[in-house]
């Protein structure tokens, strides 16, 4: 996890315009794909999440790679830091795979 970033600052971005099948469609939220800095911004706003969400909740496992997740919990227990990551913001919503053969 990543410990004391500060996002608090604000930021300008151009939103992008993309073609697709002869379409003009705008970007309304999120990260461009073809944006060289959107790796970038994508782990500042998932460790600015970890911060604020996954870090007082202190679950007993938790790692991340970019934008995957995988965290442990008692079977037929209600997932909380699922629904405290589903609550962090309008526009994120995170889904489960469960696994039922209990080894990964």
């Amino acid at each position: 996890m990543c410990n004391g970033l500060n996002l608090e600052g604000s930021a300008s971005f151009v939103i992008p315009f993309i073609t697709f099948n002869g379409n003009l469609y705008k970007q309304m939220d999120g990260c461009g794909m073809d944006n060289p800095l959107s790796p970038v911004l994508v782990n500042m706003s998932m460790c600015k999440l970890e911060f604020d969400v996954i870090a007082p909740t202190n679950p007993s496992f938790y790692h991340r790679y970019v934008d995957d997740c995988l965290s442990k919990r008692k079977t037929n227990s209600t997932d909380h830091l699922l629904l405290s990551l589903n609550s962090y913001h309008l526009y994120i919503l995170f889904t489960v795979e469960e696994n039922p053969i209990t080894t990964l």
